[in-house]
């Protein structure tokens, strides 16, 4: 499993925005993804991609968000904004090596 920016609940993404869905206040947020209850029954390796340079989801969240796996791999790349993770040729290069 490949993650590229990633977060723990989608509260994660949307305190980025307007930051004051904090503890009780995530209830208010319909349809809620909780990765940490579906990385409970990841079997399979995990990889997590993040980058220094996202300013949406960043590098450090992805390091949270690895404490919800197993045995994660977390690759955190330089200065890869967060809409080109998929345009990078260094992030590409990384998956095809890990899919190989």
């Amino acid at each position: 499993m490949v993650i590229a920016a990633g977060y723990r609940d989608i509260s994660d993404l949307y305190n980025k925005i307007i930051p004051i869905f904090w503890g009780p206040l995530k209830v208010f947020i319909s349809n809620n993804i909780h990765t940490s209850v579906y990385a409970e029954n990841v079997k399979c390796p995990v990889y997590i991609i993040g980058s220094a340079g996202d300013k949406v989801l960043s590098a450090s969240l992805q390091e949270k968000l690895s404490f919800s796996f197993k045995d994660p791999k977390i690759k955190i790349f330089d200065n890869i904004a967060h809409e080109d993770y998929f345009y990078s040729d260094n992030v590409i290069s990384f998956i095809n090596r890990i899919i190989e």
